[in-house]
This record gives structure tokens, C-alpha cells and sequence, in this order.
């Protein structure tokens, strides 16, 4: 992925797609369940996959996304959107992969869930978020991580309600 940043020919990508699409397509049953426990134990992808996410993804400070640059060049990484469509495919229905790609990323997707892009980042996430949801363990972090979000907004809501009606003379 790291390479695919820096250098790649349009067949790389074909190929990309095409892993996307494969994995995307496993079936939701025992067969489905082998080929991912395949995948998990026998290659590094899922791996390479967090990694990727955990090197190159900005420091979240806040349950809200910061539209700092750091953000916008993460997002724009050309690796970033096949890594979540192959994470999506291969969490689908598949628990060990689920707390696997839970443990340390589930703030950053939160907030690349909130960031609207060309290459549909912000879907991507929460499409991978949902596939997640799955597990019932996964879901309630999940669910932390977007409650501490929606806090937050309504905590700067009330700031800017307060300034304005400070502004006007009125208090409540």
C-alpha cells in the first residue's frame, strides 16, 4: 500500500480493484469462513491493511474531525480507499477479523466516516464501520466513540447558543 501511494500503473489499480471485489464477493458461510481464516493466517494483508491506516492517519485529538491538512492529505492517499473496501470485505461476517480491525482504528474510521471526498472515503469508513457493528462487542466501542462525538457537538452548539445570546443581552 505504501508503494501504491508513491507509484502505480493503471493495471495496479485494476488489480487492486479487482482484490476489492473478490473479497467483497466471499460468501457469508463455512466455505466463505475458511477462505478468511486462509487470508488472516497465511498472508499479511489485513496486517499491512491496519498498519497502513495507523502509520499514515493523523492523531485524533477530538471526537471531531479537525479539517487540518493533515486530514485532507491522509484522505487523498490514492492506497486509502482500496484498504477500506478490502478490510469491509474481509470483516464481513467474520468475528476474529472484526476485533482484529477494531482494536486500534475504530477513531480514525469514525472520523474519516465525517470527511466528505473524490475518492468516497467518508462511505468507504462507514460502510467498513457497519460491517464492523456486526459483532456486538465492536458495536458498543463504536457506538462510544460516535455518542462522545455527538457530546461534543452539542456541547459547542450550547457554547455558540450562550455567545449569541450574550451578545444580544440575554441570558437563559
Amino acid at each position: 500500500f505504501k508503494k501504491f501511494d508513491f507509484e502505480h500503473t493503471p493495471e495496479d489499480a485494476f488489480r487492486l480493484d479487482c482484490f476489492c471485489l473478490l473479497v467483497n464477493s466471499i460468501e457469508k458461510n463455512y466455505n466463505g469462513d475458511r477462505l478468511k481464516d486462509v487470508i488472516l493466517s497465511h498472508s499479511n494483508i489485513i496486517n499491512d491493511a491496519l498498519e497502513y491506516i495507523t502509520i499514515h492517519a493523523p492523531a485524533v485529538k477530538s471526537a471531531l474531525l479537525a479539517t487540518s491538512e493533515e486530514w485532507k492529505e491522509f484522505t487523498q492517499r490514492p492506497a486509502l480507499k482500496y484498504v477500506l473496501r478490502i478490510l469491509t470485505g474481509l470483516s464481513s461476517g467474520h468475528e476474529q477479523i472484526q476485533l482484529l480491525v477494531s482494536r486500534d482504528i475504530i477513531p480514525v474510521l469514525h472520523g474519516l466516516e465525517q470527511v466528505s471526498s473524490d475518492s468516497h472515503v467518508g462511505s468507504l469508513s462507514e460502510a467498513l464501520l457497519e460491517k464492523l457493528k456486526q459483532n456486538v462487542t465492536v458495536a458498543a466501542k463504536i457506538e462510544e466513540v460516535r455518542k462522545q462525538t455527538r457530546d461534543e457537538k452539542k456541547r459547542l452548539a450550547m457554547a455558540v447558543r450562550l455567545k449569541q445570546l450574550g451578545q444580544l443581552g440575554m441570558t437563559t
